[in-house]
């Protein structure tokens, strides 16, 4: 399909839709489920119309103290309980129960399932956490069961234009295409396609990769980086130690992003480039792409020209 104008020279990329890969550089993945069925623009009105409805219903019927309160001073209130400001999404390790108050001696409120994901909105003393699912505010749960994931997720295409060390010219496009489940694993990879559009002498071209993301923190380096991998699949034959694959690591608490390895290494260049400062996903993604493609030396570029079209 082909997509809106964004670049400084060229008017479009075109992305062709395939299935994911198969590999997750040491961990088998599926194809990912896409991002669902969304309302056409002509029902869009009847729609919110419903939901502004359903919400006003919700919040009347709502017993009050169920939700986080913040008061003119002090700490934020829930369920009668101070709790600080926290936020993310976490994926449940294990069973485990939903209580009124962040003690095991409070009243359980329900159970949430080992594979099951939570956005945290709120933390309290000790080891425990408020938490939310599906929108709404549920109870406290033990956090040593929680276990943080990339929450990737793009409601919008990523549009940049980028002129890399070596003097590359290119336009590039992120698109977020889903999420896939990782064999073996409760945690899912956050899947993008990229497309190109380069300039090689006096033409230019145009090739397709595909990046992931592990949402699950790794678990060396006290658990903070998350890795990040750009596949070029037409390079290297498409066996699975051969495709020619980039990886960064994103360190979440130092908001870093920083080259780590390339699979084919006639195709690396001489120095690693330099970590590039990311917050969010938005400079995550970004950071990474553009790292990526700083690492490929003149014979990698070359490769790529001969899958260019």
């Amino acid at each position: 399909m082909e997509v809106n104008t964004f670049g400084r020279y060229y008017p479009a990329i075109k992305i062709k839709r395939r299935r994911s890969s198969n590999r997750v550089t040491t961990v088998n993945k599926k194809p990912p489920r896409g991002r669902g069925h969304r309302f056409p623009d002509a029902d869009a009105a009847y729609w919110r119309g419903s939901m502004i409805a359903l919400l006003a219903l919700f919040l009347l019927f709502t017993p009050a103290g169920g939700h986080a309160d913040e008061p003119q001073n002090g700490p934020l209130i829930y369920r009668s309980v101070p709790i600080e400001p926290a936020e993310g999404l976490f994926v449940v390790t294990h069973d485990v129960n939903v209580r009124d108050r962040p003690d095991t001696n409070g009243e359980k409120l329900g159970l949430i399932e080992e594979g099951e994901t939570v956005r945290v909105f709120g933390r309290a003393e000790g080891s425990w956490v408020a938490v939310k699912q599906h929108g709404k505010d549920i109870g406290f749960v033990y956090a040593p069961v929680l276990h943080r994931l990339f929450d990737g997720e793009l409601d919008q295409d990523i549009r940049r234009h980028a002129v890399f060390s070596n003097g590359r010219i290119c336009d590039y496009l992120i698109r977020y295409s889903g999420s896939s489940p990782v064999e073996g694993e409760i945690f899912e990879t956050s899947d993008y396609e990229v497309g190109w559009r380069c300039r090689f002498g006096e033409q230019t071209r145009e090739f397709e990769s595909f990046l992931f993301v592990s949402e699950a923190l790794e678990d060396d380096n006290d658990g903070r980086l998350y890795q990040i991998t750009l596949d070029i699949w037409e390079i290297g034959g498409g066996i699975d130690d051969q495709v020619f694959s980039s990886t960064v690591l994103y360190d979440r608490e130092k908001s870093l992003v920083s080259f780590d390895s390339i699979s084919l290494e006639d195709y690396a260049s001489g120095a690693p480039p330099v970590p590039k400062p990311a917050h969010g996903v938005l400079e995550t993604l970004v950071a990474a792409v553009e790292l990526c493609a700083s690492s490929w030396n003149e014979k990698a570029w070359k490769a790529i020209e001969s899958i260019a079209h």
